[in-house]
């Protein structure tokens, strides 16, 4: 499995494109609406099969799910997770379940983008570890689907993202599992942090997201 993306919440998505337009060098693209989940995005490619999504509440949405809220409630932007992409999601559900852990049910995720063209998914989560919010979600895009990627602004990379916690080995262990150690670091610190790295044309660039140990 590869990094697919990282996601990046924001209280308002014409601020979110802004910050990380000025910061970068290279501004965003409006992605769509998830209908149902509350919530909208835009789109920056970090390579021909990676991207950061920056997600806000969608106002067109009258009814917002408890992410779309969370959103709303942020008092700062901040990196909040990543997604590992597989080929066969069900398979790699079956193998997180052999392995002891909690897989969570699979949900369809679709949305249209701007040229009107469907971008459809599945993904689902996995608990019963020790790996916090450090351990990324799972997704495979529907066949025929051109990857966000291909599709949005270019100039950008990820050189390298970072995942610090109190339990080092712990969550080792379970990207082991995953056969994703090797896409990240991993780092001894008092609580969960993420940093990923960005290479752009206005040089590196930070993005955090942190949870402080309870």
């Amino acid at each position: 499995m590869k990094i697919d993306h990282l996601l990046w919440g924001v209280r308002a998505l014409e601020d979110g494109i802004r910050e990380i337009g000025e910061r970068t060098g290279v501004e965003p693209a409006p992605g769509g609406s998830h209908p149902g989940f509350g919530t909208r995005n835009a789109l920056l490619a970090l390579g021909e099969a990676c991207y950061l999504e920056i997600v806000a509440p969608d106002p067109a949405q009258s009814e917002l799910r408890s992410f779309g809220r969370y959103l709303a409630n942020l008092e700062a932007p901040r990196l909040l997770t990543w997604a590992a992409r597989t080929d066969d999601l069900d398979l790699l559900r079956e193998k997180t379940r052999q392995h002891g852990l909690q897989p969570g049910e699979i949900h369809a995720l679709s949305r249209r983008r701007p040229d009107g063209t469907r971008m459809s998914c599945r993904l689902f989560e996995i608990a019963g570890h020790e790996g916090g919010a450090l351990v990324p979600f799972f997704i495979q895009f529907d066949q025929g689907v051109t990857h966000p990627a291909r599709t949005a602004p270019a100039g950008c990379g990820l050189q390298r993202l970072v995942l610090r916690t109190q339990k080092p080995a712990e969550l080792a262990g379970i990207l082991r599992i995953l056969e994703l150690e090797g896409e990240v670091a991993i780092e001894l610190a008092g609580g969960e942090e993420m940093v990923a790295t960005l290479d752009a044309p206005r040089g590196r660039v930070d993005l955090r997201g942190r949870r402080e140990a309870s």
